[in-house]
């Protein structure tokens, strides 16, 4: 399994969490405008889980990812959840906020990397 990123309206999907994502690799038409976000939405998939989501940088480049995902990178969304109901958000906002979101799926603990997800509530 590996990850699947899907976008529906308003809501991009990331689903089957078992290795890195970012704009770049995964979204890389959105590379020179990330993304506009107004909500962060983790899905658990049981006790424990953990969910990191860092915060890259508009001049990301395929060359300059692996610069941007090191273990210094500011954490934009960090939690973790006493059960798989244990559904999490974060807000930015009415307007959201401009990012390029990534995932170092090394920081992640789930039980169930297939029965995870995380959504992105899109301007």
């Amino acid at each position: 399994m590996s990850n699947t990123t899907k976008i529906t309206d308003t809501f991009l999907q990331i689903k089957g969490l078992d290795a890195d994502w970012s704009i770049p690799g995964d979204l890389p038409g959105f590379t020179k405008s990330g993304i506009l976000v107004r909500s962060i939405t983790f899905h658990p998939s049981g006790a424990s889980d953990a969910a990191v989501v860092k915060a890259g940088k508009a001049t990301l480049t395929t060359e300059a990812l692996t610069n941007a995902t090191k273990t210094s990178a500011p954490e934009i969304f960090h939690v973790i959840c006493a059960g798989d109901t244990d559904q999490r958000i974060k807000y930015f906002g009415e307007g959201g906020q401009r990012m390029w979101p990534f995932i170092e799926i090394s920081d992640w603990n789930l039980s169930s990397a297939g029965a995870a997800r995380l959504e992105f509530e899109l301007v």
